[in-house]
């Protein structure tokens, strides 16, 4: 390979190659960064969704619980097995959680409060005195509210 002379102009092929091998390196920098924005974006909105949604659900059944009568309504009850949990309302409002999804099921009607919930859990404190719920998502965005019953209503 000869020298270049000085009234030439352009690159040579080895000048040409480092240029395109740094280009390489930095537009594959550049991708793998934006994915990984990207990807971060996603699973924040993600969880913002589900604390969202928890939070919706948990003003639900909060404000059932508060217009809830027990001598109008029937009697609270809770059951759970190995693929659900049910919180009943008397003949008002059936919560239940079921693969995920917490719906709630209120004269034959059934809707969807939440999805990707990995919890719901309802206990009764203090002789029936108060419940305390809560309800999860994705292990991140646990919400848990006491709420006092008053002579079996809240």
């Amino acid at each position: 390979m000869s020298a270049r002379k000085p009234n030439q102009r352009g690159m040579t092929l080895v000048e040409l190659l480092i240029a395109i091998t740094i280009l390489v390196v930095v537009a594959t920098t550049a991708m793998a960064l934006m994915t990984a924005v990207s990807t971060s974006y996603r699973v924040s909105m993600d969880r913002l969704e589900a604390e969202r949604s928890t939070r919706s659900a948990l003003l639900h059944i909060t404000k059932a619980l508060h217009q809830f009568n027990p001598a109008t309504d029937g009697q609270i009850s809770i059951s759970a097995n190995a693929t659900s949990s049910i919180l009943t309302l008397g003949t008002k409002h059936t919560y239940t959680l079921s693969e995920g999804t917490l719906t709630d099921t209120m004269a034959g009607v059934t809707s969807t409060l939440a999805t990707k919930v990995t919890v719901f859990d309802c206990v009764l404190t203090d002789s029936n005195r108060r419940i305390q719920l809560t309800i999860d998502t994705d292990h991140s965005s646990e919400i848990t509210t006491v709420i006092r019953l008053v002579n079996g209503s809240v």
